[in-house]
């Protein structure tokens, strides 16, 4: 009777404690450029565009999506585009810091906007991610993934 009953609690909570680790908790991209001016000149004006590292993160892993798109100088190819996902686990997760990165002196002066590029160091200090985000979106995220790696290590420890 307590093996049937052990039985059935795993069937009913295993799934909705994997729906809660795989729970979205925020997703961004990369922020490429200070000013529309500068991605006008390094995008030929929006016809060869760059493609932004995509950022996704759930309760256990920090995810980064890298696209690498074959191009024929600045244009994209049609076909042969590949893709790497970088999963960090957050239950290793050392560090979370802000790195505060002004535009230059020139693109200040054309309305550039600060960056924050969030840096999650793991495995020791060995493995370092960079995220590079807009000046508002580098401290929700920093705190979004502190809480996300304190919840880990929680679970680990116990």
């Amino acid at each position: 009777m307590i093996d049937l009953y052990i039985s059935l609690r795993l069937i009913i909570f295993i799934p909705s404690q994997q729906k809660d680790r795989e729970k979205v908790i925020w997703t961004g991209k990369e922020e490429l450029y200070f000013t529309c001016w500068d991605k006008c000149l390094s995008t030929c004006c929006g016809c060869c565009p760059d493609d932004p590292d995509i950022y996704k993160l759930t309760g256990t892993h920090l995810s980064i999506k890298h696209v690498d798109v074959p191009r024929c100088g600045p244009i994209h190819c049609c076909c042969g585009t590949k893709y790497h996902i970088d999963n960090v686990d957050l239950s290793h997760g050392t560090d979370v810091d802000i790195n505060g990165v002004p535009p230059s002196c020139c693109q200040q002066v054309c309305c550039g906007k600060k960056q924050e590029h969030v840096v999650v160091k793991s495995s020791g200090g060995q493995e370092t991610k960079v995220l590079k985000l807009t000046k508002e979106e580098g401290s929700v995220c920093c705190r979004k993934i502190l809480n996300a790696v304190e919840v880990m290590q929680r679970m680990e420890r116990s």
